[in-house]
């Protein structure tokens, strides 16, 4: 799982920062200006990480550019106030946080609804898998609704914090140890024509970054689909990156999430204030200089995470933030790669409608692509 464009409920809000902006599909505000690196003086750090749900394989081979800051004081302010030299999915309370936002029941029924209509027996499905689960949300939302639920993540912090919501919602989930390129189905006990739902959610797929570990991750579902399974895929609309919205000079967004100790599940070894106190998460995704390779269609999309308390003065109390490789797949790439796998696409829908189009009449509205894909 990684993060995508903000799309945004009724809990998150922009700061002062904010340029103005324009509104996104839920009447929030979209700001390119904002940025709580420059707030707080942080010099950005763009480095080559391993990135999750894939194997080293099929991760981009060169480094990232660093990027760095020609101001003394500023690069003293970093120091003083480092990030976490650590990934953002070592912090999945962090992490879930940021994506409170989410609709995770209304995308839940979409996706059951999906199976049920693309899958040409008009019956729901009864069991599904989430390649890059993260959080584990919509597995355990599914769950909740019946389907027997497995859920993969390579990054162990993840998987222990998806058995532990699991387990506080009271549903049972098979959570599972994978990488979504090169994971043995047989090791996992997971048996071949036995899923009717599988979903890839929030852009994951943009972890793989070679046709290879496509094909790779395609071939595997094509094995452990149902007859009438399908795959749903969860990518950025190809209208953002053609325009240049999600690989452009201006493609950065942020918001800020209201939370406190007690809703992270931090104590006070964790961090030192009150369970109760009111603090502000603040996530960035993308910053100036972040370099895209027209080529390879891969991103070095910066992202960080920032704690802090609710009056935002510094120094935060927890940052994080690492440069992640996505590549930024087409619609037809999609079915192309799809096809030498032996799926094939049954629809495209550009929100969690199944009477959503492809594209929205208004290009600005395309945030998201939802693929439904099926064995050929």
């Amino acid at each position: 799982m990684m993060m995508m464009a903000m799309s945004s409920g009724g809990a998150v809000s922009l700061s002062p920062h904010d340029d103005g902006g324009h509104d996104d599909e839920y009447g929030l505000k979209r700001s390119s200006l904002y940025s709580i690196s420059h707030a707080y003086g942080f010099t950005t750090r763009c480095r080559s990480t391993l990135t999750r749900a894939v194997s080293p394989s099929a991760s981009a081979s060169s480094e990232v550019p660093h990027s760095s800051s020609s101001d003394s004081s500023e690069s003293s302010t970093s120091r003083t106030f480092s990030s976490e030299e650590s990934s953002i999915y070592e912090y999945p309370n962090l992490y879930e946080a940021a994506f409170d936002y989410r609709d995770i029941p209304l995308e839940c029924a979409f996706l059951i609804n999906a199976a049920k209509h693309y899958g040409g027996n008009n019956e729901e499905p009864k069991t599904s898998i989430e390649f890059g689960c993260g959080p584990a949300a919509h597995s355990v939302q599914l769950s909740k609704q019946g389907l027997d639920a497995h859920a993969m993540d390579t990054c162990a912090a993840m998987r222990a914090h998806a058995k532990q919501r699991a387990q506080q919602t009271g549903v049972n989930l098979n959570v599972l140890e994978g990488d979504m390129a090169s994971f043995d189905a047989n090791e996992l006990n997971l048996k071949e024509g036995s899923v009717d739902l599988a979903v890839c959610m929030l852009g994951t797929i943009a972890h793989l970054i070679t046709n290879d570990a496509c094909i790779a991750f395609f071939s595997r579902v094509e094995a452990l689909l149902s007859p009438n399974g399908v795959l749903v895929i969860e990518t950025n609309h190809p209208s953002s990156v053609f325009d240049g919205a999600a690989v452009g000079p201006e493609a950065q967004e942020a918001w800020d999430v209201e939370t406190n100790a007690a809703e992270l599940g931090y104590g006070k070894d964790d961090i030192d204030v009150d369970a109760d106190k009111k603090l502000m998460l603040f996530i960035e995704y993308g910053q100036p200089g972040d370099m895209f390779d027209p080529v390879a269609q891969v991103l070095n999309r910066t992202v960080s995470l920032t704690l802090t308390n609710d009056d935002n003065t510094p120094p935060p109390l927890k940052r994080i933030e690492e440069c992640v490789p996505m590549r930024q797949h087409t619609a037809q790439e999609i079915d192309l790669l799809a096809r030498l796998s032996g799926l094939r696409v049954c629809a495209m829908h550009s929100n969690f409608e199944l009477s959503a189009p492809e594209s929205n009449p208004d290009p600005a509205e395309d945030y998201r692509l939802l693929t439904v894909l099926r064995r050929a």
